[in-house]
């Protein structure tokens, strides 16, 4: 459960994305290389995020939704 007030020492998902993607394009200047999984890591590729599910589908499954219950309907 989050805090209920920020005293300034807690990050944001948009900071802590900036960070990872900054040491993702930076790896061969620190350690985030060394290891046997994030040495794959693509510095030229980055971070990149997940869309929303909702966000991106609310709309088709609506008009699914809506042409199903009208199938049924007739």
């Amino acid at each position: 459960m989050p805090p209920a007030t920020n005293d300034g020492t807690e990050r944001n998902t948009d900071s802590v994305l900036n960070d990872l993607n900054e040491l993702i394009q930076q790896k061969k200047y620190n350690l985030i290389s060394s290891g046997d999984i994030t040495k794959f890591f693509d510095e030229n590729y980055g971070v990149q995020t997940i869309p929303d599910f909702w966000e991106k589908y609310l709309i088709t499954l609506i008009i699914i939704s809506v042409a199903i219950l009208f199938l049924f309907l007739l």
